[in-house]
């Protein structure tokens, strides 16, 4: 589920077709969390966090996980074995 959603907003971020179309996205984020608190597992984590922190930075920087999400994108920058991976997980960062 997580990753339906992070590529969703992946897709929609790289469009630059108007950002309010993250917004049902983030709605459904915000029921997935509710639905399954424990989720994602840390190599999904990876996968979405830079993506769903992405999509909160351009359109719900008031959201109330706003600074979970930040904490574990940077928690992941810090532990990344992959350049890759810490690239995509600081381009959130790039525009705050």
């Amino acid at each position: 589920m997580y990753l339906t959603l992070t590529g969703a907003f992946n897709a929609l971020i790289q469009a630059r077709i108007g950002y309010d179309r993250l917004d049902p996205w983030i709605e459904w984020l915000d029921r997935l969390e509710k639905e399954y608190p424990s989720a994602p597992s840390e190599p999904v984590k990876e996968r979405v966090a830079a993506d769903i922190f992405f999509a909160l930075v351009l359109r719900r920087p008031d959201h109330p996980r706003f600074n979970t999400w930040k904490e574990i994108t940077h928690g992941l920058v810090d532990s990344a074995r992959s350049y890759g991976v810490k690239l995509s997980n600081s381009a959130p960062e790039m525009i705050l």
